[in-house]
């Protein structure tokens, strides 16, 4: 929940399961303005944020492009979801919806995704949350404004399952708090430096007819988020695609990602 283990709360950060309660788990937090990016130039400062927040967390290597990102996100089937304070870029994710080019997931969890495709679903990937705030229990309302966008996303037009891939010590987040179930087995993201990574899947329209609601989902099925939100999403159109340094960065993170555990 796009490398999908750093959808999560990153490895060493506080189990948001333990901070959970109260308002900030329940509602996106007010101060925040959440929308989806429109532009290559916003898409590319929100993954610059993820490169600084895995790179505070020590997921990643520094590298000069400064963002970080997959290639399955760098294209039209992405929504790069910005959570803004005063103008500024102070959180974001991204939601992937499958395509020939797979998702990121599928370097770690093939099985498991191609099972869900053979039953008839059409799969959402969410990942690279990143969040300014170092302190997570103070980032859980962001976390969940975007998610309430990502949710939407990955359930419109026909799409039927949301995945996302995360630490061991936040699983029990987002299975209580949205609704998320346990798909595989935990298996090491080389992705992230080999962190350990636990697949999650959502179906929104099964789930939401469950009782009691997960409070998150709960909130998120009140605050709908219409599909023509995302009409607008960049589409990474070819010129200014190459005017910028996107396309030198995915040959840089194809070339380190071409092993075993690759995300491309």
């Amino acid at each position: 929940m796009a490398d999908s283990v750093e959808s999560s709360p990153t490895p060493g950060s506080p189990d948001p399961a333990s901070r959970s309660s109260g308002p900030e788990a329940d509602a996106p937090q007010s101060e925040l303005s959440f929308s989806v990016a429109s532009g290559l130039e916003d898409v590319l400062v929100a993954w610059g944020l993820v490169y600084e927040t895995y790179q505070r967390q020590g997921l990643i290597d520094p590298h000069e492009f400064r963002i970080h990102t997959s290639p399955q996100a760098a294209s039209r089937n992405a929504a790069v979801i910005t959570g803004r304070l005063h103008g500024q870029t102070v959180s974001t994710l991204t939601g992937i919806r499958d395509s020939g080019a797979g998702l990121p997931l599928d370097s770690v969890y093939r099985r498991e995704l191609d099972a869900l495709r053979t039953a008839g679903h059409r799969l959402t990937e969410v990942g690279l949350f990143a969040d300014r705030r170092s302190d997570f229990s103070r980032a859980v309302g962001a976390l969940l404004g975007l998610m309430r966008f990502a949710f939407y996303y990955g359930w419109t037009g026909g799409w039927t399952e949301i995945v996302i891939g995360v630490h061991p010590h936040h699983v029990r987040f987002y299975e209580q708090v949205i609704g998320f179930e346990v798909m595989g087995p935990t298996l090491s993201y080389g992705a992230v430096r080999g962190n350990p990574v636990v697949p999650l899947c959502l179906d929104p329209d099964t789930r939401r007819r469950s009782t009691p609601l997960p409070r998150g989902l709960a909130v998120f099925l009140r605050e709908r988020i219409e599909e023509d939100a995302f009409e607008g999403r960049c589409d990474f159109a070819p010129e200014p695609l190459a005017a910028s340094v996107l396309p030198a960065y995915l040959e840089y993170q194809t070339g380190r990602t071409s092993g075993p555990h690759s995300t491309s």
